[in-house]
Formats: C-alpha cells, structure tokens, sequence
C-alpha cells in the first residue's frame, strides 16, 4: 500500500502528515527540520516507497536533495498551486497544511517544480554578487564625478582620480579639470 507524506517546512520545525491511498491520516507529527530525523519518521510511518511532497521555499533546495540522497522520493510541489488548495482550509495550521500537501500528492493534483542543482544556486549567487559589485562601482565612480564636476567646473589642470587607491578596479578612469588649488579639505585630498 502507497503511502503518502506532506512536508510542512519551516525553520526550525517541520510538520509531518502521512496519508493512505484511500485519503485517511495515518500519522501526524512534528520534527526538526533535520533531512536526517524527517527520513527516520517517514520510513518509520510511511515506509520506504513513500511519495513526499514539499512546496516551494526558501528551504526547499537543500531538503529536497538530501532527502533523495537519502533515497526517498521527493516531490516538489509549485507553492502558488498548493496555495490554492490550502486557501479552502478552515483552521489553517503547519499539521493541516501538511495534511493537505499529502492528500495533493494523493490526489496528483499538482504542478512538480524542478529543483535547481547546488551548483546552479551556487552560480546564480555568484553572478548576482558580481552584479552588485559592479552597481556600487559604478554608482561610486559617478558620485565622485558628480562632486568633481560640480566643485571644480572652472578649472584647467588635468588630474585623475585612480579608484585602486579605494581597493576597486575600475572599467576607466575619471579625469576632472582644474587650474586653482581648491581650498579646504578637498584641495588637500586632490593634492596628495
């Protein structure tokens, strides 16, 4: 007899509901959200050819490759879907919740989600690294031009503002005008 498992995840905690075939619960409960103590209950009260099914969430990528390493069956469920069935529940709590995922995956009423690889997530998180590195240099450079240009618009003597000396490497350089030394803090900085 298949069984049937839904997974409520959150932090610290996830929900657990085994079903059977014919939609009765067979077992509620609760563990830490350890892939570990979530595949010891499933197989203990589902069974090892237990259908899992988990929506989509923060912490869905890492549940649901350790729990396939730990050979079991996972289904990752579109949570804009799930959400629609969830909706219909009167008491919405994490158990009935879990419930529901379960009789979903029952049911097959679902839209499965492919789970990206850890390198995958490892690259998109690189990419948007470098991407905001690149907006803050940019950003930066435009700001110091923004002040050279306005404080030195009647000046002659070409000087260029290196952004290495900040740490940053920079696509080109800034170049700014100026023929009288500027008085003050700023006449000091350019000086050096």
């Amino acid at each position: 007899m298949t069984r049937f498992v839904g997974l409520d995840v959150s932090q610290k905690i996830t929900a657990i509901c085994v079903v059977d075939d014919a939609g009765r619960r067979l077992w509620p409960g609760q563990c830490p959200t350890n892939p570990e103590q979530i595949s010891t209950l499933v197989r203990r009260y589902a069974g090892d050819d237990a259908h899992i099914g988990i929506e989509t969430g923060a912490m869905t990528p890492w549940l649901v490759h350790e729990l396939r390493n730990l050979s079991l069956e996972v289904v990752c469920l579109d949570a804009r879907h799930a959400r629609a069935a969830l909706k219909m529940q009167i008491n919405k709590t994490d158990q009935n919740d879990a419930e529901s995922l379960a009789q979903i995956v029952r049911t097959g009423w679902y839209r499965a989600v492919h789970v990206k690889s850890f390198d995958s997530h490892r690259a998109r998180a690189l990419l948007g690294a470098r991407s905001q590195l690149v907006g803050m240099t940019t950003r930066l450079s435009n700001h110091i031009r923004g002040v050279l240009k306005t404080a030195m618009s009647r000046c002659k003597i070409e000087h260029v503002i290196s952004l290495p000396a900040l740490g940053l490497r920079p696509r080109r350089q800034l170049h700014a005008t100026f023929a009288v030394p500027m008085p003050g803090r700023l006449g000091e900085f350019l000086q050096k």
